[in-house]
Formats: C-alpha cells, structure tokens, sequence
C-alpha cells in the first residue's frame, strides 16, 4: 500500500520535476527497508541490497544530468 501512495503522489505532483525524481527514489528506498526489517529475513535480503545499488545508480545519473544541465546553461 505504501509503494502505491508514492506512486499516486508521484504522478500528482509530476515526474517532471528532478527534485521529486530524487525525493522518490529517497522515499522507495527508505519504504522498501521499512518493510523488509518487518519480515522473516530481515535487513541482509538480496532484494533489498539490490534495490540500494538500483537507487544509488538512479541518483547519481540524476545528479549528473543536472550538472551537465547546469554547466550547458552556463556557456551560453
């Protein structure tokens, strides 16, 4: 229920935006370990651990696109 309402405030707010982008990946992120510190195996899962690398990736494309963004916009 929970991934489904980041969902729902992700595409009311618009995934246009970058800061909502990186808040999201912050907020699946921070979700996704809550629910698995609740469950049998605990914080070591691989889906969890996956799951850290997939966002950590996600982030820092995000941050270098906006840099790249960043220093176009400042040439011209």
């Amino acid at each position: 229920m929970i991934f489904i309402m980041w969902l729902l405030i992700a595409l009311k707010n618009g995934l246009d935006q970058a800061i909502w982008r990186k808040q999201l990946i912050v907020l699946f992120n921070c979700t996704h370990t809550i629910s698995a510190l609740i469950q049998p195996c605990g914080f070591w899962q691989k889906s969890l651990m996956v799951t850290f690398i997939f966002s950590l990736f996600l982030l820092l494309v995000h941050f270098l696109k906006d840099n790249n963004r960043e220093q176009m916009e400042a040439s011209t």
